[in-house]
């Protein structure tokens, strides 16, 4: 079928280009992305790889089928595949919480069947902070090796009676097609252009296209190697400063191009150089490039279990350090003992093979299902942990407390809360985010039978929004344009408002609290406007933030490092102060001219637990339901403190 002479060159240099540009760069990006920001694009030089390998096996080798092919293909990569998330999928069961362990389960069904990329693409982006622990995330690349070596067999098998021109013509304009996809998903942020068949395929097809460049149109002059030195040591270089600078949240389709186009560079005149062949040919870079799949394999397993079970957010140099041998230990290991023989017909024949690899999928797909479908097994620890895994829940259904009534006319009958079929006016309404939302369940205990407030904070709608006129409004400007008509109308006049909203969460974390902007302004002009329209509008002081989820932290301590009392999670007092000032100072300002009033929860979760701590958490409670929103022992807090101040009126 596949025509053509017996392969008879090993190409060394293309073996040891898959260590020092492909895996060494992955790896380093997910352990320090800041030293290599464009290490996570040493996997499009492996599919530029493949594309080169693929085209020169399948037209110097002889096979007997199209189905020989493809066996030799699984043999190559389904049984180190199988044997990575087994093992992942045992030392997942035993860390990772009930809730990590769910969604662990439905990527590893996903994986078995190499899928993985869809998964990503439809739950998450590619880099999203939660996949530095996920063990199996790299596993998103196989699904789109599996595709190309499914499809492009077929495509040549198609067009094997046709000249080499026509194939040439083909792979050109599938290049040029799915480049040009790719360039339109990288100028949208898309998570396409990471998980997508389509915005992938060109990088095929530049390897593919380099086989038949290498083969007809290599410059080969013994006298002038030092030519192809250069252009060699060029392009080295080159890939090495997008590593170094690829901006990932930018174009990435320019970065692309550029590496893959000189890792070509490399492939088509790699073999033919002196001065840098010792280095690119030389025997570790052939041992470690010979390991490199299971290198890719193996290192994020270990990066993200050693993540998780410490509770590190980033791993230390020594770590790094432990992790490059433990990846290249475990590598060669499952090289020598596992791939290798596999492999070999003559260890395993066809039949056993094939056996092997269904009950294998089928066995990790079920797996998968069934700690999906069970919640992640909580079973196996006690309830106190499972208590504390189960805050994520909460959050999930805050939007569902949100009110969305489309106008005026239903704001009463939809969003009224506490006492209900009360003749007096609502004792406040909530205004604001999220964060407003996570008060509600405090606010009902207190309310209940005792008085009615209204609800009209909408989750994501921070208050901070710019309110465009003659153009589509937004759920969050139609909500927000919705307060605004009910204040014109006076409806606020003699209604407090309470408004909470943590708008700018991510400038916390960053110490830094952006107060200079565009949507800051709006902020604060949305403020005075309502402002003015009431008596009293009480706004809550933003709670501390923290760059991690509070009770999975816990839990996780709990689990793993005591059994007794919770430990205290804390942040400096005077550090959060420094970083609220700007803002309190803005709304000070606001303050002064309206009927504006500031309650500083900084005064309840400051100080209050620990001296100069601001504190998350006690021995026994939570504050924190993530790394942000309010739980209800949290928000129970504010609300004693405000049922203090008298802001509820005259309650028992």
């Amino acid at each position: 079928m596949f025509v053509k002479k017996k392969i008879t060159d090993h190409l060394l240099h293309i073996t040891s280009m898959r260590a020092y540009i492909g895996v060494f760069p992955v790896i380093i990006f997910h352990i320090f992305p800041g030293w290599l920001p464009g290490g996570f694009l040493g996997v499009d030089v492996f599919f530029v790889i493949s594309g080169f390998l693929i085209t020169k096996i399948l037209f110097e080798q002889k096979f007997l089928s199209i189905f020989e092919f493809y066996e030799k293909r699984a043999r190559r990569i389904i049984p180190l595949v199988l044997l990575v998330l087994t093992i992942s999928s045992i030392i997942a069961f035993i860390l990772f919480l009930p809730s990590d362990l769910r969604v662990f389960s439905r990527n590893l069904s996903a994986s078995s069947l190499f899928l993985s990329n869809w998964m990503y693409f439809f739950t998450t982006g590619y880099m999203a902070p939660s996949l530095d622990l996920d063990p199996i995330v790299h596993t998103w690349s196989l699904g789109i090796e599996f595709f190309f070596y499914f499809t492009f067999p077929l495509i040549i098998l198609i067009l094997r009676n046709y000249k080499i021109k026509i194939i040439l013509t083909l792979i050109l304009i599938i290049l040029i097609i799915s480049f040009l996809i790719n360039h339109h998903y990288s100028t949208l942020n898309d998570p396409a252009i990471f998980f997508g068949y389509h915005g992938r395929y060109w990088e095929f097809m530049i390897g593919s296209f380099s086989y038949f460049l290498r083969k007809n149109f290599r410059y080969i002059n013994q006298k002038k190697k030092w030519i192809n030195d250069l252009f060699v040591i060029i392009s080295i270089f080159i890939i090495l400063y997008i590593f170094l600078f690829a901006d990932r949240f930018g174009d990435l389709s320019v970065y692309t191009f550029i590496v893959c186009f000189f890792s070509m560079m490399i492939i088509i005149l790699g073999d033919n150089v002196n001065f840098i062949h010792r280095l690119i040919s030389s025997n570790i870079f052939i041992f470690l490039g010979t390991i490199s799949f299971g290198m890719y394999l193996w290192h994020k397993p270990i990066i993200a279990f050693s993540l998780y079970y410490f509770d590190k957010v980033k791993l230390s140099l020594f770590d790094m350090i432990l992790v490059f041998i433990l990846t290249i230990v475990l590598s060669a290991i499952s090289y020598k003992f596992f791939e290798s023989p596999i492999r070999n017909k003559k260890s395993l024949s066809t039949k056993k093979f094939s056996i092997f690899v269904i009950i294998g999928i089928t066995s990790l797909f079920l797996l998968g299902v069934l700690g999906f479908k069970s919640n992640g097994f909580p079973k196996r620890f006690d309830q106190r942990v499972v208590h504390l895994d189960n805050q994520w829940k909460a959050v999930s259904k805050l939007p569902n407390l949100g009110c969305n009534a489309a106008n005026i006319d239903l704001v009463f009958s939809q969003c009224s809360r506490g006492m209900m079929f009360s003749d007096n006016l609502p004792k406040f309404i909530l205004l604001g985010d999220s964060h407003a939302t996570s008060l509600i369940e405090a606010l009902d205990e207190i309310a209940k039978d005792k008085f009615t407030y209204i609800n009209l904070s909408s989750p994501a709608c921070g208050l901070g929004f710019i309110l465009k006129k003659n153009k589509e409004l937004s759920k969050c400007g139609k909500h927000l344009k919705l307060i605004e008509n009910m204040s014109t109308q006076g409806f606020f006049k003699d209604i407090p408002l309470l408004v909470y909203t943590l708008k700018h969460r991510d400038s916390l974390l960053k110490n830094v609290y952006e107060i200079n902007n565009e949507q800051f302004k709006s902020h604060l002009d949305f403020l005075d406007m309502l402002s003015k329209k009431t008596s009293n509008l009480l706004l809550l002081e933003p709670t501390p933030a923290w760059n991690f989820n509070i009770p999975k932290k816990l839990a996780k301590r709990t689990r793993f490092l005591d059994q007794g009392e919770f430990y205290i999670i804390t942040q400096d007092e005077e550090k959060f102060t420094q970083i609220m000032t700007p803002i309190m100072k803005k709304y000070k300002k606001l303050s002064n001219n309206s009927s504006l009033e500031l309650f500083y929860t900084s005064n309840i979760f400051c100080g209050e637990f620990i001296n100069n701590k601001c504190s998350a958490n006690t021995k026994d409670q939570s504050f924190y339901m993530d790394d942000n929103h309010l739980s209800i022992d949290g928000a129970r807090l504010i609300i004693k403190e405000l049922k203090v101040s008298g802001f509820f009126g005259d309650i028992e």
